[in-house]
């Protein structure tokens, strides 16, 4: 966010979603809406919600009031000219929902434009939405997106927990969970134009192309041969250390450096820079998308929605 002495963003989004814990959620959007200078800055807030909470009717109807407590709020609106509010309904207990509504979103809102901040809420949301955090985070610079939570006033005892069912309630199969930090390399992923970007460009379009009818996408392996060839067409070749009377003429490779081995090289060490962050599953000679993997995909270029029954 803006450091002391800085300017202001003229831009801000909230996204907030919203569980059990209205109180909290309302003052946590009202800070961020402090933080920028309300007679220049143009705000959005995002209420999202679960879609099958939303058919229950009291819950909706309380939905609609938090949103008309912004949108509807003549002196709210007074202080904050710019100020719109909105709501997203999405499958909140799936991670890659989560996911792809954040990516979406931001890289949407902050596209280019230096003058934006966006503050996302971690307080009324299951752990799927702050897996998604975690992961979304390693995309962007802090100065741009911000996460928050609002701890609640009163503490729960022991004794607050009433319900047997819930207490003892065994849940379901347990879920690796991927959490890493920042890193400059995944910008380059998410940067429309870029090297990386358009070798990840390629790796879906050559997955929707092998892709068979009614197979999942997650499951739709391609040949690193296959995409080294396609994105060796338009990608740079990582440097090599040059001899003494080294040329760049490929007769002057070292022996076995065929057009096919510098493709594969290049490809190698594109995967190799995101490996860590679990975006593919790769064999010696195929690759595939990891949920998260996917939810990016979508969000870049438009995948074709995924049932979390076909996930891996």
């Amino acid at each position: 966010m803006a450091e002391e002495g800085s300017d202001p963003p003229k831009r801000v989004m909230i996204i907030a979603p919203v569980g059990a814990y209205f109180g909290r959620v309302k003052k946590g959007i009202e800070w961020a809406l402090g933080l920028g200078v309300p007679s220049s800055t143009e705000y959005r807030v995002i209420l999202v919600v679960p879609e099958t909470w939303m058919r229950e009717e009291e819950y909706a109807k309380a939905i609609e009031k938090l949103k008309g407590d912004f949108s509807d709020n003549p002196q709210l609106r007074e202080q904050c000219k710019g100020l719109t509010a909105g709501l997203e309904k999405i499958n909140m207990e799936h991670e890659t929902s989560c996911t792809v509504l954040l990516l979406n979103t931001l890289i949407s809102f902050l596209h280019n434009r230096k003058d934006s901040a966006a503050f996302v809420d971690m307080t009324s949301a299951p752990k799927e939405w702050i897996f998604a955090c975690h992961y979304v985070a390693e995309f962007f610079e802090k100065d741009n997106v911000a996460f928050y939570h609002v701890k609640p006033s009163n503490i729960k005892m022991p004794k607050d927990f009433k319900d047997p069912k819930e207490i003892q309630d065994p849940g379901l199969i347990p879920e690796k969970v991927i959490l890493s930090g920042p890193d400059v390399t995944l910008k380059e992923w998410i940067t429309e134009g870029t090297m990386n970007w358009k070798f990840f460009r390629t790796i879906c379009e050559k997955i929707m192309a092998t892709k068979q009818p009614g197979k999942s996408i997650l499951k739709t392996s391609i040949l690193l041969k296959d995409l080294a060839k396609e994105s060796s067409k338009w990608m740079q070749p990582p440097r090599r250390p040059r001899k003494l009377g080294d040329t760049a003429d490929s007769k002057t490779r070292p022996k076995g450096h065929s057009d096919e081995t510098e493709g594969l090289r290049s490809a190698g060490m594109r995967l190799s820079q995101v490996r860590k962050f679990g975006l593919f599953e790769e064999t010696l000679h195929t690759i595939r998308l990891t949920n998260r993997g996917y939810a990016l995909g979508k969000s870049l270029f438009h995948l074709p929605e995924e049932t979390a029954g076909k996930e891996s």
